[in-house]
């Protein structure tokens, strides 16, 4: 049967009522175990809304490099939504694939992470990012860093307000307009 029909027959399981959260989590790490990459990614992030911290750990581990782009933008995403005091887990995972995932998609993601929970403590891998050689990323990583109202995003969105790129340029005003 198609995976519809088995969440459908394992939901009517509970008898009509929404299922504990015990049993959402024992179903869910079965989908995370998976091969599939898109009931991963779903899977992460219906665990997200769970969240605790057993959950985030979990969460985490899903950002490894060797996870699809898929899944590690989920569980990013996922993640981004826990409560704040997981913020610092849960931005060094967003900084390390902002840092070295291999798909820009997710490296985007990651900028726009840290910009939507914003902290100063991302400005070193925001900046960093500026670099990159996607210029959505770039983009991206311009606007986080004037949303992190770090005193050290000042200087180098100011130097890429200079940028031969326009689409760089652009983003560097708007980060600046967030200072």
């Amino acid at each position: 049967p198609g995976r519809a029909a088995c969440l459908a027959r394992e939901l009517s399981l509970c008898q009509g009522e929404l299922p504990s959260a015990a049993l959402r989590r024992e179903l869910l790490t079965r989908d995370l175990a998976g091969e599939e990459a898109g009931a991963r990614a779903l899977a992460a992030r219906a665990l997200g809304a769970i969240g605790n911290v057993e959950d985030v750990q979990r969460l985490i581990e899903l950002c490894a490099p060797e996870e699809t782009g898929e899944v590690q933008r989920s569980a990013l995403a996922a993640l981004s939504g826990t409560a704040s005091e997981h913020a610092g887990l849960w931005r060094a995972a967003a900084e390390a694939l902002l840092a070295g995932a291999g798909e820009a998609r997710t490296r985007e993601t990651a900028a726009v992470v840290l910009g939507r929970r914003p902290s100063s403590d991302a400005a070193p891998a925001l900046t960093r990012a500026l670099l990159d050689s996607d210029w959505t990323v770039a983009a991206c990583a311009a606007v986080s860093l004037g949303m992190s109202r770090a005193a050290s995003a000042l200087v180098p969105l100011r130097e890429l307000t200079r940028h031969e790129d326009w689409r760089l340029r652009g983003a560097a005003v708007v980060g600046l307009g967030h200072l």
